[in-house]
């Protein structure tokens, strides 16, 4: 009976440091996601710039577009600490729906990287068929493939040189939405529930 009250003891004891950490970590795992996201708001401005007949930066455009993925990247980091188990269990559907917002949010252009949402499919599900995997990696490859071409010889104005930074900013772009979509479809790890006390 002792030793049960010495024990409640000290978790209540711990109890206010736990939470700090958890709101730290929390804090961390959003401004690291909102930094990232910043980064990759003004390369997909710059991108969609490249991209566009319209060669005029709005500001408000700009701040909008900059912020959507600030927030995004938020999202996404707040769903990797949950997936990860530093802020304690989550429903799956919670974890995966804040992980896969990213890409659903960009609308129709998610189109445009399909090929990410198939290589997070593979490389988050190894035991998959061999055949299933090298279908959907060839899917993958040749829908890439064909999204760099048509890039990097789209009729828009400019140069050879706006076309390579087209065709450049699109990678950064497609690997954040490849780690995002990991996040999402990837298979949880399973959460040890606690002994009962006896």
């Amino acid at each position: 009976m002792r030793h049960t009250i010495r024990r409640l003891v000290g978790r209540l004891v711990a109890l206010p440091a736990r939470q700090a950490s958890t709101t730290g970590a929390r804090r961390r795992y959003l401004l690291s996601g909102a930094v990232v996201g910043l980064v990759l708001g003004a390369a997909a401005r710059a991108w969609m710039r490249t991209i566009s007949d319209e060669h005029v930066f709005t500001v408000g455009g700009s701040l909008f577009i900059v912020a959507f993925f600030a927030g995004m990247g938020a999202l996404a980091g707040l769903a990797a600490r949950w997936r990860w188990g530093v802020g304690g269990p989550r429903s799956s559907l919670v974890v995966r729906a804040a992980a896969f917002a990213p890409f659903a949010f960009l609308g129709p252009f998610m189109l445009l990287f399909v090929p990410s949402l198939l290589a997070a499919l593979v490389s988050g599900h190894p035991a998959w068929r061999t055949w299933a995997r090298r279908l959907a990696l060839a899917g993958a490859g040749v829908f890439f493939g064909l999204t760099e071409l048509i890039i990097l010889t789209a009729d828009v104005p400019g140069n050879a040189g706006v076309r390579l930074a087209s065709g450049l900013l699109y990678l950064p772009l497609a690997y954040a939405l490849f780690f995002t979509n990991r996040l999402a479809l990837d298979p949880l790890p399973r959460r040890e529930r606690p002994a009962p006390a006896g």
